[in-house]
């Protein structure tokens, strides 16, 4: 996927302010943004574990949403 609307999805390291940055959890440690979306959150998940969802959801400095599977601890 390269777009979402009329947005482009990049990697996170890019310098473009009108795109919508796209990592995994663990290539977004250190990095911070305004928003951040948590995707595909599961119980019991090797990439999905407790301290990836730490560091995941403390890189939003406004807005934090969390897409999880229905029923998962995290939410």
């Amino acid at each position: 996927m390269e777009k979402l609307k009329e947005w482009s999805l990049v990697d996170a390291n890019s310098n473009n302010p009108n795109a919508i940055k796209f990592s995994t959890i663990r290539s977004f440690k250190g990095l911070e943004s305004d928003i951040v979306f948590l995707i595909g959150v599961k119980d019991d998940s090797l990439v999905c574990s407790d301290a990836d969802i730490y560091v995941g959801g403390s890189r939003a400095k406004f807005l934090l949403y969390v897409f999880a599977e229905e029923g998962c601890k995290f939410v």
